[in-house]
């Protein structure tokens, strides 16, 4: 087997489907959210269309889509003002080796992009800013690299030497991004590259491997860590060996476990109810509902058709065959008042994502706080294809077995149907992404004592 045949064989056999895969280490940070990039609904044929009360409203046949909430509606209907540029509720802004922002003192507006990217000009684009998450980030270095390579952190590596040089001004504190941080970046609606090109132009680039090295080790397999891949939904993150070991998937030359570099500075914003020394998670058990804080969303306790403080009622809760119908519960519970509140949404891949414990499998969530979760498969709102956006007949899924995310049919296949299939976990609120309503144009301020808005 070649070299090249080999590695594929291996990423075969991890999940190339999934962009964010397995568990990451107990250290990896979480904030405020990027939205998707998703912008259109979908109609029951598959079909983009504009997210309007007929095709995402409550008495549409699939209600409160992806693309009607958040960042991304939010920026649509002009409610936000961006610091930076980006598509839809993407906000970044281009930095110059010197640290100033394009457009201010001497960086250029739009900056050029270095002709050496680890060797940048002090007026020559060297960084992008993310806004909303607080990270910055290194335009990242097509050259393939092992993890000994790319992990070293003296002066002649490329920790050592961003830190060395200042890059972007910044003396101190570059390193390898987290899985979870490498995935903050990705693109919904975009695919090949999954990512913003005109941001991120090095990480969109396709030639050869479309991966990049994380800090995150996978758990199940300390001698893999997690590399996160721009190259689309078709084949996204998975690992990748830190080095050769006999008798393993990792049983090979070196020069088969290479990925690319980029590197990141600066600490994950988090919510304004995010305070050091409080537990991320705040249970209220009264209510039924779990908050994080460092995201803002207020979470479902249970899994949709569980009940009681321990989730138990109808064991592993209903099982959804099809996304149209997983679609309909944030609906039904709205009607219901379900807890108390008329906003529950079925939450996006990111969102859902982010409910991925860094130290648990089967189930990857955290089940002091969620107990009682099938390792399972759960929809999310956001849709998803195989080669283009114009037919969404897929939608994202987050699976609890092992916290990958990956993408199954809205309907299942009668050539190999899938008895169990996917459950639904709700969610509300949201500091800063989830809060809109784009087709309501309002924000969601559901509460125990007031009426829900008139749309």
């Amino acid at each position: 087997m070649t070299i090249s045949a080999h590695r594929a064989a291996l990423f075969a056999a991890l999940a190339v489907t999934a962009w964010i895969a397995g568990i990451a280490n107990a250290g990896e940070a979480i904030g405020l959210l990027n939205d998707t990039g998703q912008a259109d609904c979908y109609t029951t044929g598959n079909a983009p269309t504009p997210c309007e009360e007929a095709t995402s409203g409550d008495g549409s046949p699939l209600p409160r889509q992806d693309a009607r909430y958040g960042r991304d509606a939010a920026v649509a209907m002009g409610r936000i003002a961006k610091i930076g540029g980006g598509e839809f509720g993407f906000d970044f802004t281009r930095l110059c080796m010197s640290g100033m922002a394009e457009g201010e003192g001497d960086c250029p507006s739009p900056p050029p992009k270095p002709e050496d990217v680890e060797n940048p000009q002090p007026t020559d684009w060297a960084c992008v800013r993310d806004n909303v998450t607080g990270l910055t980030w290194a335009l990242g270095n097509l050259a393939d690299a092992g993890w000994d390579e790319a992990s070293r952190t003296d002066d002649g590596s490329f920790i050592g030497h961003a830190n060395a040089t200042m890059r972007c001004g910044l003396a101190s504190g570059w390193r390898l991004p987290t899985r979870r941080e490498g995935a903050s970046i990705k693109h919904f609606a975009r695919s090949a590259p999954s990512i913003d090109p005109a941001y991120f132009p090095v990480l969109s680039n396709m030639q050869g491997s479309p991966c990049y090295w994380s800090s995150t080790v996978r758990a199940s397999n300390p001698i893999m860590n997690h590399v996160t891949c721009y190259d689309g939904v078709s084949s996204g993150g998975t690992y990748q060996c830190r080095q050769a070991v006999a008798g393993t998937l990792c049983d090979g030359p070196a020069s088969m476990w290479l990925s690319r570099v980029v590197l990141v500075n600066g600490e994950w914003r988090a919510s304004e109810a995010s305070q050091e020394g409080r537990d991320r998670f705040e249970v209220h058990a009264g209510q039924g509902v779990v908050e994080d804080r460092a995201t803002g969303l207020v979470w479902d306790h249970c899994t949709w058709g569980q009940a009681g403080k321990d989730c138990d009622g109808d064991g592993d809760g209903i099982i959804f065959q099809a996304w149209a119908d997983a679609i309909q519960v944030a609906r039904i519970a709205n009607e219901q008042r379900y807890k108390g509140y008329y906003d529950w949404r079925v939450p996006n891949a990111r969102e859902l994502e982010s409910l991925v414990d860094p130290d648990a499998t089967n189930p990857a969530i955290d089940t002091a706080v969620f107990p009682n979760t099938p390792p399972a498969y759960y929809w999310t709102s956001s849709s998803g294809w195989l080669a283009s956006p114009t037919n969404g007949n897929y939608a994202w899924n987050v699976r609890f077995d092992s916290g990958v995310v990956t993408y199954i049919r809205k309907v299942p296949s009668p050539v190999a149907p899938t008895p169990d299939r996917s459950r639904v976990r709700l969610v509300r609120r949201g500091d800063g992404l989830t809060a809109f309503d784009g087709v309501s144009e309002h924000l969601l301020t559901a509460d125990f004592e007031g009426s829900p808005p008139s749309n």
